[in-house]
């Protein structure tokens, strides 16, 4: 499992683990708003590039954690 994690979107794991730290101490509305701001920057990822080109290959992405 730790090599499956290692070679996966290292860089949106991170983003998924400073999200979860703020729900104890942030407001709803600012935490969704962190989210959003999270979700937009992956989505603008080299890592989010390959994992679409990868899914329309059909083949397993390669991941760099960019």
């Amino acid at each position: 499992m730790a090599n499956e994690l290692a070679h996966g979107p290292t860089r949106a794991y991170g983003g998924v683990k400073r999200l979860l730290y703020g729900t104890a101490t942030n407001p709803l509305y600012e935490q969704m708003e962190l989210e959003n701001e999270s979700i937009a920057d992956m989505a603008r990822s080299a890592d989010a590039q390959e994992g679409i080109a990868a899914f329309l290959a059909k083949r397993p992405p390669q991941f760099s954690g960019r």
